[in-house]
């Protein structure tokens, strides 16, 4: 079997309400669509974020930077592939970033294939250790008067376990926590992330502040290029502190973190190299004990090659499952994997187990399909 061509659609689709984060709100999503193709027929898909607006600079890397290096090549070699993908960035010293997202998206594609090639599930290829996963709700920012309710919601849903953020108005940080946990009960599992938003004087204070509320972990205290004082967190507070959506985007990150002691939890996103590179780090982390818990908030591609993943790990307990309702990530996937009480079954058909909508994808596609 031989890869014949790769394909990009550059899709987008606007928010009912933009998602607010402590730094930023992103009115809309933009991704890049990624179908390899190949000779005998079988076709893998794998996405990529193409932020903030939609920017076509990871459509001409992986065309002409990327897809060159996989014509012709047999696709069921992922291995080697993935690391004759990885020299292009290791050649200019960019371990972060578009090029590793570009590399993510076309693993996820090659793991497809070569799920679809041998009739089985990618989840039973990684090791096969679960066929379904808890989901945990994952919200956008609520305000305190508000989010006793939503979390209700979640409840009645069926989740168990809920994620709020905080760090938009810092004020109001604790009120918004202290809702929660009452909408929660005491045996109600909450997660809280920050976003980045504190800084290093005032984290562990406001950490102390929140202990009350028995926080399941803490997300993202700190920005990514604070790993010292992260470290310092982690040592001095005994709620988890959790990282890895803007620290870790390949497992030489991982390891740096783990010789540093920042972060209780890492939370990789698949699209830092795919599903290749996750494994790697949830390994890694494994071996040291630490738990794996991949951030997600893409669209639905993503999420089935994610779910397949946690499939095939032995170190994580859930699969991120956003709130909100995101068209890339419901409409895109024909037989997108919802939560059923709380539970995600992973897709037992071959590959990622998924079907695209080709009517989604002419609807939200923005410009030339190359």
């Amino acid at each position: 079997m031989r890869i014949t061509r790769v394909k990009t659609t550059l899709l987008s689709c606007s928010y009912e309400r933009p998602v607010t984060f402590a730094h930023l709100s992103i009115p809309y999503r933009s991704i890049v669509l990624v179908e390899v193709i190949t000779d005998e027929g079988i076709v893998g898909v794998g996405d990529a974020d193409a932020f903030p607006t939609g920017d076509p600079s990871i459509v001409e890397l992986i065309q002409h930077r990327f897809a060159p290096l996989l014509i012709g090549e047999n696709p069921l070699e992922i291995g080697r592939l993935w690391e004759k993908m990885f020299g292009v960035p290791h050649a200019m010293g960019r371990y972060k970033g578009l090029e590793i997202y570009a590399i993510g998206a076309l693993d996820m594609a090659l793991w497809d294939i070569l799920g679809k090639h041998v009739g089985l599930p990618v989840y039973q290829l990684l090791g096969g250790n679960r066929d379904q996963i808890e989901a945990y709700a994952s919200l956008d920012y609520v305000g305190p008067s508000q989010i006793g309710d939503v979390v209700r919601d979640c409840l009645d849903r069926g989740f168990r376990a809920v994620k709020i953020r905080i760090g938009v108005e810092p004020d109001k940080d604790e009120d918004i926590v202290r809702e929660a946990r009452n909408a929660l009960g005491d045996h109600g599992i909450l997660m809280i992330d920050v976003n980045s938003a504190w800084s290093r004087l005032e984290a562990l204070k406001r950490i102390r502040s929140l202990e009350k509320y028995n926080p399941t972990w803490i997300e993202e205290p700190l920005p990514p290029y604070e790993l010292d004082g992260i470290s310092e967190l982690a040592a001095a507070t005994h709620i988890p502190i959790a990282i890895g959506e803007h620290e870790i985007f390949t497992r030489f990150d991982a390891k740096e973190l783990i010789q540093k002691g920042a972060g209780d939890i890492f939370q990789p996103d698949l699209r830092s190299g795919g599903i290749s590179e996750c494994k790697r780090i949830a390994d890694l982390a494994d071996a040291w004990g630490i738990p794996c818990i991949p951030h997600f908030y893409g669209p639905g591609v993503r999420f089935a090659a994610m779910i397949h993943l946690l499939g095939g790990i032995r170190n994580s307990k859930y699969v991120e499952y956003p709130i909100r309702k995101d068209p890339l990530r419901s409409e895109l996937v024909l037989d997108f994997p919802v939560p059923e009480e709380g539970v995600v079954n992973i897709p037992q058909q071959p590959g990622l187990g998924i079907h695209l909508n080709e009517e989604a994808i002419s609807m939200y596609s923005k410009g030339e399909t190359i």
